[in-house]
C-alpha cells in the first residue's frame, strides 16, 4: 500500500495537548478506529506569507503547509501523496470537528479579472493624475 497523509481540516486547541502537539483522547474517541471513506484534493505546498508565523513542527503547529515537514514528522516516504479532505455527500462526517473546507473554496482565487480591472483603472487614473501634475508644475 501507500502512504497518504490526509489534512482533515480545522480542530479546536482545546482538543490538542500543548506539549506534544497530538490530538488527546477526547478527540480519538469521537472519530473512532477503523476504515474511512475520504473525498480530497491533492494539495501543494504552500509558501510563508510575509508575515506568517515560523511553524513549530516540534509541537505540531503549522500555520503554513510545509508538506515535505510534515512528512519527516510523520516518517512518511517522501513520495506520500497529501490530501486535504473537503466536504463531500460522498463521505459525509458525522462530527463537527475536524472541520474540512468546503470544495467550493478551491474556486475562489483570489485575483479574478474584476481585480484586474480595478488595478488597471487604478494605476490609468494614478499615471493621468501624475501627468497632469507635472504639466501643470512645469510648463506654467
Amino acid at each position: 500500500g501507500e502512504t497518504v497523509l490526509v489534512n482533515q481540516g480545522w480542530i479546536p486547541k482545546n482538543y490538542v495537548d500543548d506539549e506534544t502537539g497530538k490530538v488527546g483522547e477526547e478527540m480519538i474517541k469521537k472519530l473512532g478506529i477503523g476504515s474511512v471513506d475520504i473525498v480530497g484534493v491533492v494539495a501543494p505546498t504552500e509558501f510563508p506569507g510575509q508575515f506568517t508565523p515560523s511553524n513549530m513542527p516540534e509541537k505540531r503547529k503549522f500555520f503554513w503547509l510545509d508538506i515535505a515537514e510534515m512528512k519527516r514528522i510523520c516518517d512518511a516516504p517522501r513520495n506520500a501523496w497529501f490530501i486535504d479532505r473537503v466536504e463531500s455527500d460522498k463521505a459525509p462526517s458525522n462530527y463537527a470537528y475536524p472541520a474540512p473546507r468546503p470544495i467550493e473554496s478551491y474556486m475562489n482565487f483570489k485575483v479574478n479579472p474584476y481585480t484586474h480591472i480595478g488595478y488597471s483603472a487604478t494605476w490609468y487614473g494614478l499615471c493621468l493624475t501624475g501627468i497632469a501634475v507635472t504639466r501643470f508644475r512645469f510648463l506654467k
